[in-house]
């Protein structure tokens, strides 16, 4: 009599198997700058085109110039950052091969979540949780159910994050390090859902999150990306072939009140190591510890990147400062 109870369980384990190693070619292992402020040098993604467009999430784990990106069979590529969205904090990278790679098929994907309730949903989450992959291992996979969806309403340690938006509601505990930027795909693993996001903390309840972006919502933030409207790294380089020209006096650090973290190697994210008191900076509420991720629109990924930008801007001008503070974004204007 309890024969049948084992061969369902058989059964089940190797569906499950099969329907999990479908899905691991399409998963990326990322890897880039870390060891700033006990930030994890490591994070999930996965394909979502054939030529080789990664979605993943944004971090500090993408600013800098090395992105490494591994495959399920330990293949090894260095990545662009293409772009990012960042009231999203979704990313855009690409890597090169001459042969094609599987993916998930976004579009298909955005038009199955859109307008649907998946609440009750079986689900399985693809992540390199903890680092546990770093070769040709396959990435972590956990099973759960989507509890449900609500508007986000959430702190990143004690901040509000900017994204307001729709997200689904886990079961499982994905909020882990190496987790944020991995597939949330159907129990039978057919289906795209959803990309997981990062740890959030409820700003009511104080309870942490576990929650995934839909595939719709994804969706429009890579289009905001490829159309230029978010900003990427092509935009920028149009930009800078134009005739852009620089002003007579030129805005500096020191008129900016800012003193930043020692350039000890190649592409030093450029973090803040003070802001003296009654500043322009200090007015405006930047703050120690915080990363410079944008300056007037356009990415900084080091610190050599905003004296460049620097030099373009007029000593009497506003600057539009984005930053990140803990793990929350936000925007300054610094008069």
């Amino acid at each position: 009599m309890r024969i049948f109870p084992l061969i369902f369980l058989f059964l089940a384990s190797v569906c499950f198997a099969q329907s999990t190693a479908e899905l691991q070619p399409r998963m990326v292992k990322i890897y880039g700058a870390g060891g700033f402020a006990e930030m994890e040098e490591y994070q999930s993604g996965f394909l979502i085109s054939a030529d080789g467009l990664i979605a993943t999430v944004f971090s500090p784990v993408l600013n800098t110039d090395t992105i490494d990106c591994v495959l399920s069979d330990g293949s090894r590529y260095k990545a662009e950052l293409l772009g990012v969205e960042p009231i999203q904090e979704i990313a855009l990278l690409k890597i090169e091969r001459t042969t094609p790679f599987p993916f998930f098929d976004l579009a298909a994907a955005a038009a199955r979540t859109k307008d649907q309730t998946l609440d009750g949903t079986p689900i399985l989450a693809l992540s390199n949780l903890f680092n546990v992959a770093v070769g040709n291992e396959p990435v972590s996979v956990q099973a759960g159910v989507i509890s449900g969806t609500t508007q986000l309403e959430a702190t990143r340690r004690a901040f509000a994050t900017r994204y307001h938006g729709p997200v689904y509601i886990l079961d499982v505990t994905t909020n882990n390090p190496g987790a944020a930027g991995g597939a949330l795909v159907s129990a039978d693993g057919k289906d795209l859902l959803g990309i997981l996001g990062k740890e959030l903390q409820n700003s009511r309840t104080g309870c942490w999150l576990n929650f995934a972006l839909p595939a719709y919502v994804l969706q429009e933030g890579i289009q905001k990306i490829q159309s230029g409207e978010a900003q990427t790294t092509a935009a920028l380089a149009l930009a800078d072939a134009s005739d852009r020209k620089k002003p007579e006096k030129s805005v500096t650090l020191e008129m900016l009140g800012l003193v930043m973290v020692p350039e000890l190697v190649a592409r030093t994210p450029a973090f803040i190591d003070f802001v003296r008191p009654d500043s322009r900076c200090a007015r405006a509420d930047l703050k120690a510890d915080d990363l410079i991720l944008y300056v007037n629109g356009r990415l900084i990924q080091s610190l050599s990147d905003l004296d460049s930008e620097l030099n373009y801007i007029d000593f009497e001008d506003p600057i539009r400062v984005t930053i990140l503070r803990g793990e929350e974004i936000l925007e300054k204007e610094v008069k």
